[in-house]
């Protein structure tokens, strides 16, 4: 799948055990002290470990700010989300679509179009 540039989205690869990074392609590693925002990494460790790394928006948001009301959850979200998609997307000078983290209607998903690694994913498949 191509983007709006023509450039083709590289695989994503998570680790969540012995610390959290991740990696776009073939780029040095990303640190979780690297993240700019906390909740950001957090969205993208709860998309890793989901179920076909979807979840409804609402449930992320429970589970994130639990504790907030939903509208002030929703502009968190949508704040977590931007700084999540500029730590993973490629910086350009275009405006293209996000490719790696998604809001499609009301579900949040990560890596639809591209191959996803996790790490959790690998080991259990190994130990099964």
């Amino acid at each position: 799948m191509r983007g709006p540039s023509n450039e083709v989205p590289e695989s994503v690869r998570i680790w969540l055990l012995g610390g959290f990074r991740t990696s776009v392609g073939h780029k040095e590693a990303i640190e979780e002290s690297q993240w700019r925002l906390r909740k950001a990494a957090k969205l993208v460790k709860l998309l890793a470990l989901a179920p076909n790394h979807r979840m409804h928006r609402e449930r992320a948001m429970d589970l994130l700010w639990p504790d907030l009301e939903p509208k002030a959850a929703a502009n968190n979200l949508r704040h977590a989300l931007h700084v999540a998609r500029r730590t993973l997307e490629k910086p350009s000078g275009t405006s293209a679509s996000p490719r790696y983290l998604l809001l499609s209607g009301e579900v949040l998903e990560l890596c639809p179009a591209v191959t996803l690694w996790v790490d959790v994913e690998a080991f259990e498949s190994r130990t099964s």
